[in-house]
């Protein structure tokens, strides 16, 4: 049997293109030379927690935001001016102006923010690790991404939290008040005080909740006492008898603030005892006058805005109101004292 002398070297050039026996290919050599020598061996610990690391941070969040809220269900984490004056200390039943700082709060802790933050954390982890993992197409992975999704719309919300409070439909200055007609200040109502110094003002706020849920009223906010305060500081709180309603009652039939909860378009009248400065123009005092150089040195304020501290379901927080209403107390120039 012979055989074709062109046979062998066909053969050989065939071979060659299919499998070269020269140096190997660039992009071939790359991956070659990028497997690792060394294997990477992770310690037992590290193997154990990297699963369940998310799931358990999440859950650790969720629990923190749960005792939170429970927490503030029960007590609201409000900080309240002590009352003093009076006598022996003691809350009176009814309208007493040498009571002060009833209803007012020095500071709040905003829980509603808190546990946003840490349900939005928590969902946001949560749908995150799912939908970048392989379990994502399944439909115990797509129903996690949906419920992280879902705790981080709720987390939004509430660290966002505005349940929509504004003014009622009072206004007045029951005592030691009147109107302003020129409205030489503002396009708000302007209440300018008549008190001499040292005697005592009120001025009627309204307050409405224009949301779904029920919110509670637990004070106004007052700034720190400041040697130079321009804007005016409320001695104490005061509200009608009934609590939320749009009457008006006299002052002889008020009782001291407490908290309270309005309904939707619920309202409630509050009433804002303060007490005139040792700078204090007094009765005297003419908005619409011109005086000269020196002889008035301008105002001290309550509003147009307004601090409210409040809470839904436990959880508190702060909201600035517009009462479009201005209690103005006029000073007389060249007294060092404008508080």
């Amino acid at each position: 049997m012979t055989m074709d002398r062109s046979l062998e070297p066909a053969l050989r050039e065939a071979l060659d293109e299919l499998r070269p026996h020269g140096a190997a290919p660039a992009a071939l050599r790359s991956r070659v030379l990028a497997i690792p020598t060394t294997v990477r061996v992770e310690s037992g610990w590290r193997r154990l927690v990297r699963p369940v690391a998310v799931p358990v941070a999440s859950a650790g969040l969720v629990a923190t935001a749960a005792a939170i809220a429970i927490l503030g269900m029960a007590t609201a984490p409000i900080t309240l001016v002590d009352p003093v004056g009076g006598g022996e200390g003691q809350v009176p039943l009814g309208f007493d102006p040498s009571v002060e700082g009833m209803g007012l709060v020095a500071g709040v802790v905003p829980t509603a923010a808190i546990v946003g933050i840490l349900l939005a954390l928590a969902g946001g982890a949560a749908a995150a690790r799912v939908f970048f993992s392989e379990r994502a197409s399944t439909n115990r992975g797509r129903a996690t991404v949906v419920l992280g999704m879902l705790l981080l719309v709720l987390g939004v919300a509430l660290a966002r939290l505005d349940v929509g409070l504004s003014h009622g439909s009072v206004r007045a200055g029951p005592l030691n008040y009147v109107e302003d007609k020129a409205g030489v200040l503002h396009d708000e109502i302007v209440w300018i005080s008549t008190a001499a110094p040292g005697e005592p003002t009120v001025g009627l706020v309204s307050l409405r909740n224009a949301s779904p849920l029920p919110v509670r009223i637990e004070g106004f906010v007052v700034p720190p006492n400041n040697s130079d305060l321009i804007v005016g500081r409320p001695t104490g709180l005061w509200m009608p008898p009934g609590g939320p309603g749009y009457g008006a009652p006299s002052l002889d039939e008020l009782r001291p603030f407490e908290p309270v909860t309005l309904q939707q378009t619920e309202e409630l009248n509050v009433y804002l005892a303060g007490r005139a400065g040792e700078c204090a123009f007094g009765p005297s005092f003419d908005p619409a006058a011109e005086y000269a150089d020196g002889e008035a040195g301008g105002y001290s304020y309550i509003g147009p805005r307004i601090t409210v501290a409040y809470s839904v379901f436990g959880l508190t927080s702060t909201a600035e109101i517009d009462i479009e209403e201005i209690f103005a107390e006029p000073t007389r120039g060249g007294c060092p004292d404008r508080t």
